[in-house]
Formats: structure tokens, C-alpha cells, sequence
């Protein structure tokens, strides 16, 4: 149903789009990610186990730098504000076991509350269902989110993709075939006046 075996990275980074760039994250990307990782509020859907010091989140850019290599360049990616050069988040597909007969790739991201309700997490959603679907070939792609999330589920609606069942844990789970992604209405970014 989907092309989720060994995928060997075809994704031309950096991935760029009017506002951001998407690239592999590196070691030293650490300390901005650590405002994100950190963040335990921000951090709540996902683990309650969030970095207290740079080391832990050194510790956690590294288990993304290594997913990488060892998964063709499947993971999180680190997302940087074009205009400040900042590092607003982390984006990307992973492999993921939603509990189901299949993997699935699924996409994933967090980012910076400073840079919230500016349109970046959708933009930096699109470049990677454009990536996946472009250069990896993938029929469907997945996304799951924590049942109380309730913009991560709009975010995914507003995509495209349509709740498909419940991962082991019951969380909902999301999914995009290439058919629809194909189809769906082309997006553009808020205009710099309306940031």
C-alpha cells in the first residue's frame, strides 16, 4: 500500500520554501532546539519527558542526526526562518509503527511558540509531503497526534489528510495518499504584511 522499505534519501536538501529552509540537522543546532524541546508546555502532546539542559537536547539532535544516516535520510529536519536565520523547529518523515499490519512514513515537527500563527508550520508541512511524494515515490503518508491536540489535527486536516483509525496507543492517525495530495488546491503563504 505504500513504499515504506529501505527509501535511500532522494530528497534534495536544503528543501526550500518562501519562507523557511528545511536541511539536516546538525550538532551544533542544539542550543535553538533546545527552546523548542524543552519547552514542557509546548513539548505536553508528546512527552512529558522533555531535555533540562543542553546536554539532553544535544543528546536528542543527535538521535535525529543518526536516524538519518542510518534511514536514507529519513527523520526530523531542522527548519530555519529564512529572514532571522533562525531556528524556529524541526520537521520531516520518519519511518513510523502506528500498531498496524505496515509501517507507515509519517511526518512530524514541533516548533517554536515565538513563530506561532504565522502560517510556518504548514508551509514547512507541504515542503515535506512535497518531498515524500515527489522524490521518494511514497503512495501514502501518515501523521499522528495526541487525542487532546486539537490544532495538530487541524494543521493535518487543513493538508489534506483525513483521520484513517487510532495508533496502538489510541491516538488518531492520519493519512494522504499521492492521489489526493494531487489534487488538493495549491497553498500560499501569508503575505509579509499579514505576519
Amino acid at each position: 500500500m505504500g513504499n515504506t522499505g529501505n527509501v535511500s534519501t532522494a530528497i534534495p536538501f536544503p528543501l526550500l520554501t518562501p519562507r523557511l529552509v528545511i536541511r539536516p540537522m546538525r550538532l551544533g543546532d542544539s542550543a535553538e532546539l533546545f527552546a523548542v524541546y524543552g519547552d514542557a508546555d509546548l513539548m505536553r502532546h508528546l512527552t512529558p519527558d522533555v531535555p533540562t539542559s543542553l546536554e539532553e537536547a544535544e543528546g536528542w539532535v543527535r538521535s535525529k542526526i543518526e536516524l538519518f544516516e542510518e534511514a536514507g535520510g529519513l527523520s526530523l529536519w531542522t527548519v530555519e526562518h529564512r529572514e532571522s536565520g533562525r531556528i524556529v523547529g524541526d520537521v520531516g518523515l520518519q519511518q513510523e509503527d502506528y500498531g498496524w499490519d505496515e509501517a507507515v512514513i509519517g511526518l512530524g515537527g514541533r516548533g517554536s511558540r515565538e513563530f506561532w500563527h504565522q502560517g510556518l508550520a504548514i508551509e514547512a508541512s507541504i515542503a515535506c509531503l512535497e518531498a515524500g511524494f515527489t522524490h521518494l515515490g511514497l503512495d501514502r503518508i501518515g501523521a499522528e497526534t495526541a487525542p487532546g491536540n486539537l490544532p495538530a489535527q487541524r494543521l493535518l486536516e487543513r493538508l489534506g489528510m483525513e483521520r484513517a483509525g487510532s495508533n496502538a496507543d489510541g491516538w488518531p492517525v492520519y493519512l494522504v495518499t499521492r492521489q489526493r495530495w494531487d489534487s488538493r488546491p495549491a497553498w500560499q503563504p501569508p503575505s509579509a504584511s499579514a505576519e
